[in-house]
């Protein structure tokens, strides 16, 4: 009898146990896609093509004070820049 009783006090822990793990697990997960969102939407983008595509040493984008710059790949730029305009 003894023994019956501890086994069934373990299945109740591994299940208890499991329910806790996945609520945590669902958790993090929603806090990860939360932060994610929230870090992006201070940030935009400006992207082009460059022709011919050696034609560029350097991208600028200058917006009052604050200036970005990049080396482009050949043909096209990608540049990550605050929200505005530029």
């Amino acid at each position: 009898m003894v023994v019956v009783f501890m086994l069934e006090d373990v299945q109740l822990f591994i299940v208890h146990f499991k329910k806790s793990v996945m609520k945590n697990f669902i958790g993090v997960i929603i806090s990860i896609v939360l932060i994610s969102s929230f870090s992006s939407m201070d940030r935009s983008g400006i992207q082009g093509t460059i022709d011919p595509p050696e034609g560029a040493r350097r991208i600028w984008a200058v917006s009052g004070k604050d200036t970005v710059s990049i080396i482009p790949a050949p043909g096209s730029f990608i540049m990550d820049v605050k929200p505005g305009s530029w």
